[in-house]
């Protein structure tokens, strides 16, 4: 027959095999065989460990990257993605824009063209677009700008494949498209990110590497 334990604490933590016999020590009662995704409360509590989203596929993903929290403010937090001589922000699960431009044209084609007067896109950038009508398959998607000539962008997947917008709705107005801040980082494939060392500063964040 099944016996029910009350365990009002579990300050003991996790418990090690070697010490499930030891009944008579005190933090017996206060621990757990396993306790996985669980984070213990200075009161005895626990909670499980939040959980994580996909935002976007890292900016170089065929070398090393490293993700850092970075707590600006009290209520003001990044994830850092530092990659291979670059790094993105991440803000409210989303990558952090740079000011958008607005799109006055998209071609029916393979690949698809959209016309963004006066922007600073060169090929290779990621960009957000949104707010596009008539073709609204461009919404509210990331791309990767495969070549530029003057206002005239061509659009790809991510993987640089290109996009195939035949089948897509016709442009009617609007959007507007902005590229996803990105900073150049001394760091390269060739260091060991794991040993980036970091400490903040209210909202100052400073790096240093062996």
């Amino acid at each position: 027959m099944s016996e029910i334990a009350v365990q009002p604490s579990f300050n003991g933590g996790e418990w090690s095999p070697n010490l499930y016999a030891r009944v008579d020590l005190q933090k017996y009662r206060s621990a757990a065989a396993l306790l996985e995704n669980f984070f213990v409360d200075y009161r005895g509590g626990a909670s499980t460990r939040a959980g994580t989203a996909y935002v976007i596929q890292a900016y170089d993903s065929a070398n090393p990257v490293r993700i850092i929290s970075f707590q600006a403010s009290f209520n003001v937090g990044y994830a850092v993605e530092i990659g291979n001589g670059y790094m993105r922000f991440m803000y409210h699960g989303a990558p952090v824009l740079e000011p958008s431009f607005a799109i006055t044209a998209a071609t029916k084609a393979n690949p698809c063209v959209i016309t963004i007067p006066g922007h600073n896109f060169v090929p290779g950038n990621w960009i957000y677009l949104t707010g596009v009508g008539g073709m609204t398959q461009l919404n509210n998607r990331y791309f990767k700008v495969l070549t530029v000539a003057g206002d005239n962008v061509t659009l790809g997947y991510l993987n640089g494949a290109n996009i195939d917008s035949t089948t897509f709705g016709t442009y009617t107005a609007g959007g507007t498209a902005a590229r996803i801040y990105t900073i150049a980082s001394p760091y390269t494939s060739a260091d060991d990110l794991r040993q980036i060392k970091f400490a903040t500063n209210v909202n100052q964040m400073i790096l240093c590497h062996p």
